[in-house]
C-alpha cells in the first residue's frame, strides 16, 4: 500500500527491502533522532557508482555536528574500474540532544574530485514535550473559543 503514493497502482511489491526508511539510497542523508532518548545511535547504508576515471580513491570527509559524532566506514572508496559499485555506512551518535536541526555535509574527495551529499540531523522531542505543547495549545483554543464566546455576549 506504501508504494500507491508513488504509483498509481497498490498492487506492486518490492524485491528489496530496506532496515530503515534512511537506507532508502538517495544522495541526501536525513537522519531523525526518535522521542524515546534511550535511541542514540543510527547506521545508513549507502551504495554508490564510480562515473570517474577507472581506478581512484575517495577519502571520506564529514563537517562536524554540535549534537552527534558521524563515522564513515570504510573511511576511504577504493574503485578498480569504471561503473563499479561500493557500499559504505554512516553511523549518528548522540553527542547531545539538539532543539533545532543541524545541516552539514559528507563530502568524498580523490584529490581531484569532489562529490557531496547533504546531512540534516533531528531531534524529536520526548513525548511528555510534546504532551505539554498540546495541552499548552488545548488551552491556547479553550481561551480563544471563551474570549470569541464572551464577546458575542456581550452583543
Amino acid at each position: 500500500m506504501q508504494l500507491k503514493v508513488f504509483t498509481k497502482y497498490s498492487n506492486r511489491s518490492c524485491k528489496h527491502s530496506l532496515a530503515s526508511p534512511g537506507d532508502l539510497n538517495y544522495p541526501a542523508i536525513s537522519v531523525m533522532f526518535p522521542e524515546r532518548t534511550n535511541v542514540s545511535l543510527l547506521t545508513l547504508h549507502r551504495t554508490v557508482t564510480n562515473v570517474g576515471p577507472p581506478v581512484s580513491n575517495y577519502n571520506a570527509i564529514v563537517s562536524p555536528f554540535k549534537g552527534a559524532y558521524v563515522q564513515v566506514e570504510p573511511r576511504t572508496l577504493k574503485f578498480t574500474r569504471a561503473n563499479q559499485k561500493l557500499s559504505y555506512k554512516i553511523t549518528f551518535t548522540t553527542k547531545s540532544r539538539q532543539a533545532t536541526p543541524e545541516f552539514g555535509g559528507l563530502v568524498w574527495k580523490d584529490g581531484v574530485h569532489r562529490v557531496r551529499s547533504p546531512i540534516v540531523i533531528v531531534w524529536l522531542p520526548p513525548l511528555a514535550m510534546k504532551f505539554t505543547h498540546l495541552l499548552l495549545f488545548k488551552w491556547f483554543v479553550t481561551i480563544i473559543i471563551r474570549l470569541a464566546a464572551s464577546a458575542s455576549d456581550q452583543h
